[in-house]
């Protein structure tokens, strides 16, 4: 029997779908651990609409993107978890 193949350690990191990002930028960043186990993390983004006004867009990945993380949830919202995916959705909090 061949001896296992050995994977670098940056190689198992994604192919285990964990995140390479700075550990404490994943304490600082706002996160969600779905049903199924799987921690999303909170990410915005500017967008520009067809009309030319800007609006921001939010979303979460599995993993910590420094430049669009969130540290906290927005104000106003609240997350949710899709019932066929698991995944989480941002939404607006009921008056």
């Amino acid at each position: 029997m061949p001896p296992a193949k050995q994977v670098p350690a940056s190689k198992a990191a994604e192919t285990k779908g964990e995140s390479k990002a700075d550990p404490k930028e994943q304490d600082n960043t706002f996160s969600y651990k779905n049903s199924k186990g799987t921690t999303y993390y909170l990410h915005s983004k500017p967008v520009q609409l067809k009309n030319g006004k800007e609006r921001a867009i939010f979303f979460f990945a599995k993993d910590v993107r420094p430049d669009t993380a969130l540290k906290q949830l927005p104000e106003g919202y609240e997350v949710s978890e899709s019932t066929n995916s698991g995944l989480p959705v941002l939404k607006k909090q009921a008056s």
